[in-house]
């Protein structure tokens, strides 16, 4: 482990370009206080080609039935306001360079019209519908905001653009779509190499896994689509890995360093218990029960799960096991959550 690089990353993120103390304070206040934290500050979702349509296809969609959502890059054309009474409604017009649609709003339209400036350029995502006059609308969809270059890259390179979550300590300080991703940029291709590797090497080269500089790379500004999967799948990978390394030393730990109570049959509770129920156990039962009693021999805590059927015998089996706690002194309880089951 690289010290001098861990001190790096272990800086406050005020350092990286664009950001500075008073917006710093904005990004601890949302966990983020590093510019190791600021790297792991993953995309909540990507737009891509393959995922965009442009108006004419997604309305000879809807004159075949389609009823699914589509996302749509487009300019913002016009902006009005219209009052129906006390009510207000806000109509934004959008074109592409196949034809036009309009998004409404119903609620917040101060801030939304404040939000859409002519010239600017949204991917829109949303269900449209054919209104009245046989046009694309959406009814308060969901929006991101993209730079024109960002808009090119799209369509003529298959460039993948990230989005991430922006809460309102960042909207405080006047930190958007667009700013976010610049700061992101900025620390990703500044200081992702300088990440440890957090998996074993036989690990990554076993599963076929990306170097972590790498994942972290793409799962922001994915070089591809295969790449961000890639990226994806190894940090889905490493969670699991760790979460089932902790599982694995806890049940080690509970089973080498916690003495249980050896219990054991000593009277005759059990078979007197045995003789007056009206059937025969099963085999299973027999079996599991025998299981059972070894594990409360032994002074190893047990652990189990009894599993089966809804009437296959299992409530009996766990009062015998009872009934055995109790012939060596000791109380025992079953909770039945009867409310869940029914």
């Amino acid at each position: 482990m690289n010290t001098d690089k861990n001190k790096i990353l272990d800086g406050s993120v005020q350092y990286i370009k664009s950001v500075g103390p008073k917006r710093a304070d904005s990004f601890n206040e949302i966990g983020i206080k590093t510019i190791y934290d600021l790297l792991f500050y993953f995309p909540s979702r990507h737009l891509d080609r393959t995922t965009t349509l442009n108006t004419i296809k997604a309305y000879n969609y809807l004159l075949n039935g389609f009823d699914g959502e589509v996302t749509i890059m487009a300019t913002v054309w016009d902006k009005e306001k219209h009052n129906y009474g006390k009510k207000e409604i806000l109509k934004v017009q959008f074109k592409d360079s196949t034809g036009f649609f309009e998004c409404v709003w119903f609620r917040g339209i101060k801030y939304f019209y404040s939000l859409f400036n002519i010239g600017d350029i949204f991917a829109i995502s949303g269900k449209p519908v054919l209104s009245k006059l046989n046009n694309i609308q959406f009814t308060h969809p969901d929006f991101d905001k993209i730079t024109e270059d960002e808009s090119q890259s799209l369509l003529n390179t298959g460039k993948i653009i990230p989005f991430y979550r922006i809460p309102k300590e960042l909207k405080s300080k006047n930190i958007g779509d667009l700013s976010l991703r610049k700061i992101i940029h900025n620390a990703v291709e500044n200081y992702a190499d300088y990440l440890d590797e957090s998996l074993p090497e036989e690990i990554i080269s076993q599963y076929k896994l990306p170097q972590i500089s790498d994942a972290v790379k793409n799962f922001h500004f994915p070089e591809s689509k295969e790449k961000l999967n890639a990226s994806i799948k190894r940090f889905k990978f490493e969670e699991i890995f760790y979460l089932e390394i902790l599982v694995a030393l806890k049940k080690y730990n509970y089973k080498t360093k916690l003495e249980g109570a050896s219990m054991k049959i000593r009277t005759n509770l059990i078979s007197d218990f045995l003789k007056i129920l009206p059937f025969e156990l099963t085999s299973a039962q027999l079996r599991v029960l025998h299981e059972i009693k070894l594990d409360m021999q032994s002074n190893t805590p047990m652990n189990r799960l009894l599993q089966g059927d809804v009437g296959c015998g299992k409530t009996i089996v766990v009062l015998i096991a009872m009934l055995i706690a109790v012939d060596n002194g000791f109380q025992a309880v079953m909770m039945a959550p009867t409310e869940i089951l029914a």
